[in-house]
């Protein structure tokens, strides 16, 4: 039979391996609506969905959050009018999902800059370059 002492100590965490960033589109190749269509269209949480939309409202015309628009986690947060861990769950959820990306770890406030991308579009233009 286990006993506490059989434990390990502290479980430690393996750090995460920063993701590359996707491969920059050429100006005007992000298309909002459909990013919305997606995103409204999508299994996602309805918390996740609605930071998506926030995202994609602050876009520019090439997808990318700039970070002057969106400083951090905590304005995400004042935007959606949902909680900062919620908030960061859903980020979280959305990098998970393909549907943005950013540098920063998920633990981080500061996310620097968000990138827009819209994960079946990526699989289409992938089977269009292999065929």
């Amino acid at each position: 039979m286990a006993t506490p002492r059989d434990m390990p100590r502290r479980l430690t965490r393996q750090p995460q391996k920063p993701t590359a960033p996707p491969a920059p589109r050429p100006a005007g190749d992000w298309d909002r609506a459909a990013y919305v269509r997606g995103i409204c269209g999508s299994s996602l949480h309805s918390h996740a969905r609605l930071v998506a939309l926030v995202l994609a409202e602050l876009a520019g015309p090439d997808g990318v959050v700039p970070e002057e628009r969106m400083p951090d986690l905590f304005a995400l947060a004042r935007a959606t009018g949902i909680t900062i861990a919620r908030a960061r769950i859903s980020l979280r959820n959305l990098q998970r999902g393909g549907w943005a990306w950013t540098a920063q770890p998920p633990h981080c406030t500061q996310f620097g800059e968000i990138r827009l991308t819209c994960p079946g579009r990526r699989a289409h233009a992938e089977r269009a370059t292999s065929a």
